[in-house]
């Protein structure tokens, strides 16, 4: 069976439909139809996507907004701990805790001021090279004149 030649409703260019009976139902060339269709399809998949992301973050949303309380109720174990084992032993764990954190600090200056007196001898020794070059070229230069 052959169909009718129309004229595309999009495009304007002359096409042959499939049937007599789907010539009244189609109004446009397979070109122009499978633009449309495939640019509904793409619309269809941003949309599902956009919902899909949308789900997430309401998600995540959530799952911050039940997570906030968690710090602060680590905090009082911890520190209901520590007055536990404070009361039971007698040991002053802040005052350990602090002793630690002040020898670590020390143990990092040292390192420091070690990186720094090392990073000052090697700055010294370049300066002295470019100064060294910086005269020699000087040099060339008084004897070219």
């Amino acid at each position: 069976m052959t169909g009718i030649i129309k004229e595309c409703n999009v495009c304007g260019k002359p096409f042959t439909t499939n049937s007599i009976k789907t010539s009244t139902q189609i109004h446009s060339c397979v070109d122009c139809w499978g633009k449309h269709k495939q640019s509904a399809l793409t619309k269809n998949l941003t949309d599902k996507m956009h919902r899909a992301v949308m789900s997430i973050e309401t998600r995540l949303d959530r799952l911050e907004e039940s997570q906030q309380v968690i710090p602060m109720l680590i905090g009082a174990e911890i520190s209901t701990a520590m007055m536990d084992i404070n009361g039971l032993a007698g040991l002053d764990i802040k005052g350990m805790i602090k002793t630690e954190l002040e020898d670590a600090k020390a143990d990092l200056l040292k390192y420091q001021n070690a990186q720094f007196k090392s990073f000052r001898l090697k700055i010294q020794g370049q300066i002295v090279t470019v100064n060294n070059k910086i005269v020699k070229l000087m040099r060339e230069m008084q004897k070219n004149d």
